[in-house]
């Protein structure tokens, strides 16, 4: 029996598997009564965007991309001490915490997402 550990996070769910970990942690939000479900926020679409952000983020290809990617995560986050504005953290913290983890130097990030990640380290 071989239990290899792949690239890609997976959970099979009927028939229909639920491919990377972004996904899985959109599943379980939606699931579970959790705070970090954010159906009913007004922002859910750009945490939703965030989300696919951090996907590409795990995947990119070449720095360029990668740095393209991160910036659109420091926009979000701005002045605000955690992603989409928000004073607490939510779902897109930890998945952009972990993209960044898995796929960044953290000379590639900038000094406000470089102070956003070490938050996040003391939180999660």
């Amino acid at each position: 029996m071989d239990f290899g550990v792949g690239a890609n996070t997976e959970l099979l769910v009927s028939h229909v598997p639920i491919l990377g970990e972004v996904n899985l942690l959109r599943y379980l939000a939606r699931a579970i009564k959790s705070p970090l479900n954010y159906d009913s926020d007004s922002d859910c679409i750009e945490i939703d965007s965030l989300l696919d952000i951090c996907y590409l983020i795990v995947r990119a290809r070449t720095k360029t991309e990668r740095a393209s990617l991160l910036q659109s995560l420091n926009k979000s986050l701005g002045k605000a001490q955690w992603l989409v504005g928000r004073s607490q953290a939510s779902i897109a913290d930890v998945a952009a915490y972990s993209a960044i983890k898995q796929a960044s130097n953290m000379n590639e990030i900038s000094a406000n997402l470089g102070k956003w990640f070490h938050r996040c380290e003391t939180v999660f």
